[in-house]
């Protein structure tokens, strides 16, 4: 008769003794060691937990304890990456090498959004048609989008003697008495078009908080441009503000964007990023000064002779415009100045 002892300790191998007649004689017995996925990469914690800020293009890489079936893991359904319940589009490698299967997204990842790698039940081993006994997932978030920046803003901050000189039909005039400009924010890439109102972007004047009216438009400082994921980046990335009426001269005014979720935002944005930056920016600039008060003419000219016309002027006798006297003992002529805008009376 014979007496067998096993010893099985997880995927060891195990002794196994066998006793015959008295004759004892000792064998190994190989045990099938299981099929696993060792790895899944962006890892995270694997296999507790994905990754966070996982870049748009990272490779997504699975791989397994022993060489697998090519066919099984190249076929669509033993491997796939989900966008919630809807697998993507990608494009599968297999290593033998490495025992490592690569997966390439055909288009590139959504910012601020979950993922997870699924790797079914099914696939075999090429030893020994060992199976994979249950489903190994792993999920991952991918990185938030860059926050939105300004690139530069017209009038400059801390500009003086901003704007053009107009008159009351905002037409440029040396000497107007009122001033005429547009803000020219240009930023990091295009903004939500949502987003821009008065509540995100707004002009004040400095003294009394007062907020001035207008218009925004949006402009393209480069409509054809496009980035490696074929995403319009120079489109819309230019805010245009036209007050609905001219500004006061040497008046100051300051630009004021808001921060946060519910500021100015890139088309790309999410509920997670996107934002203009972090903290509430403002630029202040000063209208042009009125111009100089210049004599633009007088009559008579300097170093003009022989003007006036001769009158009589007797003691005591105001002399009268018109008096003329071809012997007259004094001189009338009256002295106009003309100034390059209008004066004050009171001046006089």
């Amino acid at each position: 008769m014979f007496r067998v002892s096993r010893l099985l300790v997880g995927a060891v191998l195990a002794l196994v003794t066998l006793v015959a007649c008295g004759d004892a004689r000792e064998f190994t017995v190989g045990v099938v060691r299981p099929l696993t996925v060792l790895s899944m990469s962006p890892s995270g914690d694997f296999p507790s937990g994905g990754a966070d800020n996982v870049s748009r293009t990272a490779s997504l890489v699975v791989q397994f304890s022993d060489d697998v079936s090519e066919k099984l893991v190249l076929d669509g359904e033993h491997i796939v990456v989900l966008d919630a319940e809807a697998p993507l589009a990608v494009t599968a490698v297999y290593d033998k090498e490495t025992f490592s299967v690569t997966l390439t997204p055909e288009q590139p990842l959504a910012f601020s959004r979950e993922y997870t790698i699924e790797v079914r039940k099914g696939i075999t081993r090429v030893s020994d048609d060992a199976v994979l006994a249950q489903e190994v997932t792993q999920t991952f978030k991918t990185e938030d989008p860059p926050a939105l920046a300004v690139s530069s803003v017209t009038p400059g901050p801390g500009s003086v003697g901003a704007g053009t000189l107009t008159d009351a039909e905002g037409r440029p005039q040396p000497y107007g008495a009122q001033v005429t400009l547009d803000i020219v924010i240009d930023l990091s890439e295009g903004v939500n078009p949502e987003s821009v109102t008065p509540d995100t972007l707004a002009l004040v004047r400095v003294t009394d908080g007062a907020p001035i009216a207008g218009e925004f438009r949006l402009e393209s400082s480069d409509a054809d441009f496009v980035n490696e994921f074929g995403e319009p980046l120079r489109t819309n990335d230019r805010i245009v503000f036209t007050p609905a009426s001219p500004l006061s001269l040497s008046t100051t005014f300051e630009i004021r964007l808001t921060s946060g979720p519910e500021a100015l935002r890139s088309a790309r944005s999410t509920v997670e990023g996107g934002w203009i930056e972090p903290t509430e920016q403002s630029f202040r600039f000063t209208t042009v000064n009125p111009p100089v008060l210049s004599l633009v003419q007088s009559i008579p000219s300097s170093g003009a002779s022989g003007i006036g016309s001769l009158i009589y002027a007797a003691a005591g006798v105001t002399i009268t415009t018109g008096d003329a006297q071809v012997y007259g003992n004094a001189v009338s002529h009256d002295v106009v100045l003309r100034f390059s805008e209008s004066v004050s009376s009171a001046s006089f």
